[in-house]
């Protein structure tokens, strides 16, 4: 029978917010831990900036949240795994969460993860492929497909350039819950935070990633994530392609003679006030 598309004004269980220069996704379904079905996913995808070929220039950065402090997300909505049989609407199903993935990376500006309570397989998979993840102490990760009879395939790609072979394979033979600062040691989420400071520290990163170059963040962002993926010779020559646009643009150059001329005047102040 095929899976419903969302019309753009029928979030569900998906809330799109805009607060001034960040774009917030909320998972906001609770009851159902936030579960991440077909519709789910296909809804945080096309809230992505990029999704509709155009970039709202006030939009700064994306963040991925909840809006539960005891769940993130369970990961995938075994209901609807158990249900679905045509080949179709399997394909679509185990398209779903690669094509987020990979439209988080795309996206032209940065995706920030907010992470607060459980965490589990699909939901492991959406920290894993933000740019930035920022977790509460409290908050607690586990790659659980194994117990209910699947292997977590497409998390475990998105897994592999964040932590060694054999760390990754105990997560997911064991299936063991791990905490906060686990997940940081191996390298899933970039920082953790106590869990009454995270709304705090969460303002404070948006706002600093705001300030920055807009043109340096987006030219910076896609140039990493092409790279990551090549060997290094080729990266470095990619490296220098990419430096050498970034010169040919405008904004650029505008920037930085701006800072040349801020540093200047700075100098010049530190000079007068150490004269005699």
């Amino acid at each position: 029978m095929g899976i419903p598309i969302p019309r753009p004004d029928e979030t569900g269980p998906v809330r799109v917010d805009r607060r001034g220069t960040s774009l917030h996704l909320v998972l906001d379904d609770e009851e159902n831990r936030n579960r991440l079905s077909t519709r789910v996913l296909r809804t945080l995808r096309l809230a992505l900036p990029a999704a509709s070929g155009t970039v709202d220039e006030g939009v700064r950065l994306v963040v991925l949240e909840s809006s539960s402090r005891r769940v993130f997300s369970a990961g995938a909505d075994l209901s609807e795994m158990s249900t679905l049989t045509s080949p179709r609407d399997l394909e679509e199903l185990t398209r779903a969460l690669p094509a987020l993935a990979e439209a988080m990376r795309r996206c032209p500006v940065p995706v920030l993860a907010r992470v607060d309570g459980l965490c589990l397989a699909g939901g492991v998979g959406l920290v894993l492929a933000a740019d930035i993840a920022v977790c509460a102490d409290t908050a607690q990760f586990g790659l659980t497909e194994v117990d209910v009879g699947l292997w977590p395939f497409i998390v475990s790609a998105l897994l592999m350039p964040h932590c060694s072979p054999k760390r990754a394979m105990d997560l997911m033979l064991s299936a063991e819950w791990i905490d906060a600062a686990t997940a940081c040691e191996l390298g899933m989420v970039s920082r953790v935070v106590d869990a009454d400071e995270l709304d705090t520290e969460m303002e404070r990163l948006i706002a600093t990633i705001s300030q920055k170059p807009a043109t340096a963040v987006r030219l910076g962002k896609s140039a990493f994530h092409t790279m990551w993926s090549l060997p290094p010779d080729r990266a470095l020559e990619y490296a220098r392609q990419r430096l050498a646009a970034s010169l040919g643009h405008a904004a650029v150059r505008r920037r930085i003679a701006a800072f040349q001329s801020t540093a200047s005047g700075g100098s010049a102040r530190a000079r007068r006030s150490r004269a005699p």
